[in-house]
């Protein structure tokens, strides 16, 4: 568990006129990472607007797409914030991409031992900066997050969801709470949990590094 002094920004209704927008700012106060993916976990707490959000959440696809599938990545390339000279207003100029894409591969515990050497999955388009940690949709479910893309070919990589099962969200309230069990309780809504849970483990390579690993069906 890492204490930040950071804040997030939060565009409500990124499809309305950019400077009329609503807008949240949040303090993010925890983050939690996990050596068996490039996802981290965030806490926050509001510091400024509202900390309703009218669009909701998708619920979560663990597993991957299936080859062949049409997913989509969502960005903000461009992305820019600034101020109105003598305001409190703040200025937003950006805008929100769905970029579609067809997955051409899947990675059921890493791409390589280099980069990507957690599970992902590849699709046939590259996307520009502002994608980074961006959705990925897929049938109206979050089934992943844009973890990075190709600079010479038509590919981006993406980052599979189910290793999160394993990371430990240590506060100061409890120590022994896994994202799983936030699975298992449906405090986060998944489509496929059940699908999943008995199928995974963390187990150790050769060189005594953890990886996330997943039996077949």
């Amino acid at each position: 568990m890492t204490q930040y002094s950071t804040s997030l920004f939060q565009h409500l209704n990124p499809l309305d006129e950019p400077d009329a927008a609503e807008h949240s700012v949040w303090h993010v106060t925890h983050v939690w990472d996990s050596p068996l993916t490039d996802i981290s976990a965030v806490q926050v707490a509001p510091v400024e607007g509202t900390t309703n959000d009218p669009a909701g959440y998708f619920p979560w696809q663990l597993l991957p797409p299936p080859l062949g599938e049409r997913v989509y990545m969502i960005g903000f390339p461009g992305f820019t914030l600034h101020d109105f000279p003598k305001t409190d207003r703040l200025g937003i100029d950006m805008a929100l991409t769905f970029q579609p894409a067809s997955v051409i591969a899947v990675y059921a515990e890493r791409r390589g031992r280099g980069m990507l050497n957690y599970p992902c999955f590849e699709v046939d388009r590259s996307v520009d900066p502002g994608f980074s940690g961006g959705a990925v949709i897929f049938e109206n479910a979050l089934c992943g997050i844009v973890s990075a893309a190709s600079s010479f070919e038509e590919k981006t990589w993406c980052s599979t969801l189910w290793p999160l099962a394993f990371l430990g969200l240590e506060s100061e309230l409890s120590s022994d709470i896994r994202m799983g069990d936030l699975f298992e309780s449906r405090a986060i809504l998944t489509l496929d949990w059940h699908n999943v849970r008995d199928r995974i483990e963390e187990r150790e390579d050769e060189f005594g590094h953890s990886y996330a690993a997943i039996d077949s069906v």
